[in-house]
């Protein structure tokens, strides 16, 4: 089993087609300075400033709040568009492309809210799903004791997944709404020893395949979540085989052909194959 672009779109309702999220290479220090005080209004100095602390091309979360939070509807056309990009950035960095701090953001992400009218054509769910897919991939190696990517989605899948498993539902809620919005926040007591048992006997009844019957109605399945090949977020490329978990969409599971998977060097280079 795994996250694919319908679990996204009814999760969260965010659009998983438009405009790929592509960068073709890194943002370096001096461009992501440019980048502050062209799109943001900061000085060269606070910029300056803010990425040495970051130690990156990258910004506080909390340096956004500080700068920002104080623009009202009485402020120039120009703090308005500032903050505005301010926010959208804010919200991105911690919702859809969240480190694993949780408390910064990535400069390069600022490109995407330039032209402001350009920012509903973005495929946002398949690019926070690229991400998220990158994230769990690094979390495996033994070192790595954190987690990036959007968790309310990787928390959601497993409660519409696996309902028995430390859920609670909102009885108020409507099918018409993201899914996100079923769940009432739950505080798992058991320790990390208990839940690894609990998982160990989970039976296959026990799984819901097809979490969103429901759902249908009123947000019916995508058609583009049969797409295969790779998903895209900047200079992040990840496989998506949607073939290789056919059970999840109420199929029977065949062999599945074997994956793609660019080569990593390569990946920044071959964006004409996805």
């Amino acid at each position: 089993m795994t996250i694919t672009l319908d679990d996204v779109v009814s999760i969260l309702h965010i659009p998983i087609t438009g405009s790929m999220i592509s960068s073709s290479q890194p943002l370096w220090v001096d461009d992501a300075n440019a980048l502050l005080v062209e799109l943001l209004g900061t000085t060269d100095v606070e910029a300056s400033r803010e990425m040495e602390q970051c130690r990156s091309p990258s910004f506080r979360l909390l340096w956004l709040r500080d700068n920002f939070s104080t623009i009202t509807d009485v402020s120039s056309d120009d703090d308005i568009e500032f903050a505005t990009r301010a926010f959208l950035l804010h919200l991105v960095g911690y919702t859809l492309f969240a480190d694993k701090s949780a408390t910064s953001v990535v400069v390069v992400y600022l490109e995407l809210f330039r032209d402001l009218s350009m920012v509903g054509s973005y495929a946002w769910g398949a690019a926070c799903l690229a991400y998220l897919y990158k994230q769990l991939t690094t979390a495996t190696r033994f070192e790595v004791r954190q987690l990036g990517g959007y968790l309310t989605l990787l928390q959601v899948w497993i409660y519409e997944h696996f309902p028995d498993m430390f859920s609670s539902s909102d009885l108020s809620y409507i099918e018409s709404r993201p899914r996100a919005l079923r769940w009432r926040p739950h505080v798992i007591p058991d320790s990390l020893q208990s839940v690894q048992e609990r998982l160990d006997r989970l039976q296959s009844s026990d799984v819901c395949r097809e979490p969103y019957v429901d759902h249908r109605a009123e947000h019916p399945f995508p058609d583009i979540a049969w797409f295969s090949g790779c998903i895209k977020c900047g200079l992040v490329v990840e496989p998506y085989h949607p073939e290789r978990v056919l059970r999840q969409f109420g199929y029977i599971q065949t062999i599945p052909p074997r994956p793609f998977a660019p080569p990593r060097p390569d990946r920044s280079i071959l964006l004409d194959q996805y």
